[in-house]
């Protein structure tokens, strides 16, 4: 991970400088100095949270009436390749496929799309993590949240009710008439 001030797509490793400011105050110039961390790859995820809202258990977001698919960008915003080691979701419910190659160059993006197929009835709540081994190494983290809800009542069980009772209903009224 990266601490303290960074100066990304510079030249990796201690970087120093100032900046002076001349105005008519009795104390001009004023000089500032300036220290850094160059590093050539950083990613940057945009956006940094994904919400699905609900879904259906055992169907996916991108079923009908679902929130659809997600799609994270990746940007590395350094000129340096950044190795990317990985990127994988802590909970299986958020499944995500991604066009990012093993290495992607200095200003170049590519993108991750997430789906929500919740397993059960219940609050989600995981990250997309992403791992890279470069210059400066590191990990970046989206976080994804989500509700499983119960399957909707009816199905084959609603239908044949339905029907039953309509049938009950006919029956009666024949009775009636007879």
């Amino acid at each position: 991970p990266l601490s303290g001030p960074v100066a990304v797509g510079a030249a990796a490793g201690p970087l120093s400088g100032s900046v002076t400011i001349a105005s008519d105050a009795d104390s001009s110039p004023n000089s500032i100095t300036l220290s850094a961390n160059g590093v050539q790859s950083k990613a940057l995820l945009s956006p940094t949270s994904l919400a699905f809202g609900s879904v259906t258990q055992g169907a996916k977001s991108t079923d009908a009436f679902g929130s659809g698919a997600q799609t994270v960008s990746l940007v590395n915003v350094g000129t340096a390749d950044l190795n990317i080691s990985s990127i994988a979701s802590s909970d299986a419910a958020f499944v995500q496929t991604n066009n990012c190659p093993a290495a992607l160059s200095g200003g170049a993006s590519c993108l991750i799309t997430v789906v929500f197929a919740p397993t059960d009835v219940k609050q989600y709540a995981a990250n997309l993590t992403l791992t890279w081994d470069s210059a400066s190494s590191g990990t970046s983290q989206v976080a994804m949240t989500g509700t499983g809800t119960a399957p909707a009542g009816g199905g084959a069980v609603g239908l044949w009710l339905l029907a039953s009772g309509f049938l009950t209903a006919l029956l009666r009224r024949r009775k009636r008439v007879a």
